[in-house]
């Protein structure tokens, strides 16, 4: 039997509607649950169905529908995940096996149940570079190797070097002086002509064109000239571009 009425009330809690004879009946929603307060109001057009022992109702409650728990089956595992099978119609049914505290739950592809796995991490004291200021959460940033470049090494991990980064690297830049050695200098000599003979006792250098008489010959060296001073290079193409980072530890 249908029931349809326009509300002069509004429920405070669980209601009654008395039909004739009937008596008064309790008017369930969701097939067997009281109604709450303010789910009819003033006005409201209700629509129920007697069962033979309460009315239930048909038509939507005033107040807003809200998230609850959903039903799942009576052999649940407590705080598993919920799993529904298209094999029975959408049914929820028990999920997997609960992993460790910090597991991830991973696809096993179609047609299979996904399952909790350890989660993929880096062992504790694994040292990675960061491009930022601090260590992310889990790390511990090391302070030992600062203003330093990386070098690849397929071999033993090591480290090495005096001078750090910016001293070599920069604007303003120059050699360390050096002082040429006689056996960095290219191999030359500087000659000239004597007068060996004319007047008794000469052996004087003179102007070979107004020497006078006499024979000349190429065997006289000039003396040497120079401060013997060290020198340097400029270097202007030193400015490398670089990027900042840190090394970091995994913490335990």
């Amino acid at each position: 039997m249908l029931i349809g009425f326009d509300a002069n009330f509004e429920n405070t809690s669980a209601a009654t509607l008395n039909v004739d004879s009937l008596g008064a009946k309790t008017i369930k929603k969701n097939h067997d649950t009281d109604l709450a307060s303010g789910d009819i109001e003033i006005g409201q057009k209700v629509l129920v169905s007697y069962d033979g022992t309460n009315f239930q109702m048909i038509s939507q409650v005033a107040n807003a529908v809200t998230g609850g728990d959903v039903a799942g089956p009576a052999s649940a595992t407590d705080r598993a995940l919920a799993l529904y099978s298209g094999t029975t119609g959408k049914v929820i049914k028990d999920g997997p096996a609960l992993g460790s505290s910090g597991d991830v739950l991973t696809s096993n592809g179609a047609g299979a149940d996904p399952t909790f796995q350890t989660s993929a991490s880096f062992p504790s004291g694994t040292s990675m570079l960061f491009q930022q200021t601090a260590a992310p959460t889990g790390w511990t940033k090391q302070t030992t190797h600062n203003n330093k470049s990386i070098r690849l090494q397929t071999g033993t991990v090591t480290t090495g070097g005096a001078v750090n980064f910016s001293t070599v690297f920069g604007t303003g830049k120059a050699t360390d002086s050096h002082t040429l050695t006689t056996g960095e200098s290219a191999a030359h000599t500087h000659t000239q002509k004597r007068h060996t003979s004319g007047t008794t006792g000469e052996n004087t250098v003179a102007n070979q064109e107004d020497a006078g008489s006499g024979n000349w010959s190429a065997s006289l060296e000039t003396g040497s000239s120079g401060g013997a001073g060290g020198h340097t290079h400029n270097l202007s193409n030193l400015d490398l571009q670089f990027v900042d980072c840190i090394i970091a530890d995994k913490d335990a």
